[in-house]
């Protein structure tokens, strides 16, 4: 943990408690006292950080400082459902790199008994975002939607404004890649992208996209892994988000 991640119910007069994990970790990973510091993140708050002033067995207390308010991240995600093993990988993935919205959709390569996975059940999932949250020391937490059905998510979207985002869709044999979109990312500073699954979008699922003013973009000529494909294009789009510089 590089932030100890808490949510505002636990929060009394400025004071926390901790008496699972995260005080074990304070105390046998970290091995802190009364008198030391540690940095705090309120989930969907302020982060900043707490004085230890008093440790009680294996229960930690906390005085917090919280001043700084992460910014929502501009970044909304649409993946197939991978297989169940590889979207627990990207739980907290997903939330370190800084997603706003995620919806996880079907598609016609995707096996339906994915979507009774453990994975896809909200105090599962809600664990490992917030397992995110503590590494990358964001604040906002994924908004989460999951549909077992393609057109669903289509249906849902019209009722939000994407007007002023850059809407890409992966395609391994695209022309374009996400660096030649550089530029464009960064003029319009809210992405939204589709990440199909290990065997693509099908060619109606790709049309449909395109018919909802979708732009093609690809992570170069090697057709990889679909969790491969998230983590990699979340990161590049990050860093241009980001930069200082022009990157192209």
């Amino acid at each position: 943990m590089n932030w100890i991640v808490f949510d505002k119910s636990e929060l009394e007069n400025d004071n926390l408690m901790f008496c699972d994990e995260r005080a074990n970790h304070i105390i046998s990973v970290l091995k802190l006292s009364c008198g030391d510091k540690v940095r705090v993140n309120c989930i969907n708050g302020l982060k900043g950080s707490a004085t230890i002033f008093a440790i009680n067995g294996r229960k930690v207390y906390l005085k917090c400082e919280l001043e700084k308010e992460s910014k929502r991240s501009t970044i909304d995600l649409i993946i197939a459902m991978p297989r169940p093993k590889a979207m627990k990988r990207l739980w907290p993935q997903i939330a370190a790199i800084g997603v706003n919205r995620v919806f996880i959709i079907n598609s016609q390569r995707v096996e339906q008994s994915y979507f009774d996975s453990h994975v896809l059940k909200f105090d599962n999932y809600y664990r490992l975002l917030k397992e995110g949250l503590s590494q990358s020391g964001e604040s906002h937490i994924p908004e989460v939607k999951i549909y077992n059905k393609f057109s669903s998510l289509f249906d849902e979207i019209t009722n939000i404004n994407y007007s002023n985002h850059l809407k890409l869709v992966a395609n391994p044999f695209a022309k374009f890649t996400i660096y030649d979109k550089s530029k464009v990312i960064e003029e319009f500073g809210k992405i939204f992208i589709a990440i199909g699954p290990e065997g693509g979008w099908t060619k109606s699922e790709m049309d449909f996209f395109l018919k909802n003013k979708f732009e093609q973009v690809t992570l170069g000529k090697r057709v990889l892994r679909s969790d491969t494909a998230i983590i990699g294009l979340l990161n590049l789009i990050r860093c241009i988000l980001d930069s200082d510089n022009n990157l192209i």
